[in-house]
């Protein structure tokens, strides 16, 4: 997955780094972790793997170079669910690829728990009805859900593109119809498209991020949801 993908707003626990959270870098540390890594620009973004420890700082490997006393963001994947915290990177200890930086542990991590962006699949009925602020507006098929969005397959003629497919960051109305193992549910608010791309088929799958969202109903059919894939 795209750890940066995730609204910052959804890591809504901020703890102080210190007893059980220096195990969890140890831990992460030790299995060689990937990561994922981002400056101030988009193209600053990359990914390496964290290695290890240097008395109290971390050691990271990874094929892009990185400016030393510059902070960085940085994403992982823990067993508690997804950590961010900003981190400097103090020196370079190697000067060819793969390169090994040695970067400070943070004073704070940012936890998203997993239930927040584990992304559910639905079943191939599922739709969504997507309105432009222009007036536009297009059924197309919902893929899966999650707390803090929901992907789609679009499926538009070339000529069409320009009307109905959404911008980047746009904010566009739907509702999401949705079908589950003999359950339906209705839901509906606003939501941003984040990113989209073309398969194979002429499809578009977009990712879109709610913006404004029941919180306690998505809570509810996100439950209603996994509970009918553990029964399985």
């Amino acid at each position: 997955m795209a750890y940066f993908e995730i609204p910052i707003r959804e890591f809504d626990q901020k703890i102080k780094v210190g007893g059980k959270i220096n195990e969890l870098i140890e831990e992460i540390a030790q299995n060689i972790t990937e990561f994922e890594i981002k400056g101030d620009k988009d193209k600053d973004y990359s990914t390496g793997f964290i290695v290890g420890t240097k008395g109290q700082n971390i050691i990271i490997r990874m094929n892009n170079s990185l400016t030393p006393g510059k902070k960085y963001e940085i994403r992982t994947l823990s067993q508690r669910g997804l950590i961010a915290f900003k981190s400097k990177i103090l020196e370079k200890i190697d000067d060819t690829k793969p390169y090994i930086f040695v970067i400070e542990k943070p004073e704070h991590i940012f936890l998203c728990e997993r239930r927040r962006f584990h992304r559910l699949k639905v079943d191939s009925k599922s739709e969504v009805l997507i309105k432009r602020a222009t007036g536009y507006a297009f059924f197309c098929s919902l893929v899966d859900l999650s707390l803090g969005g929901f992907s789609a397959l679009m499926q538009i003629k070339d000529r069409m593109i320009e009307y109905f497919l959404p911008l980047i960051e746009e904010e566009i109305d739907f509702r999401l119809n949705i079908e589950h193992k003999g359950g339906k549910y209705s839901l509906e608010g606003k939501a941003k498209l984040k990113h989209y791309s073309l398969d194979s088929h002429g499809k578009y799958k977009a990712g879109f991020e709610f913006t404004k969202i029941n919180k306690k109903e998505i809570s509810r059919i996100i439950k209603l949801l996994e509970r009918k894939l553990k029964t399985r």
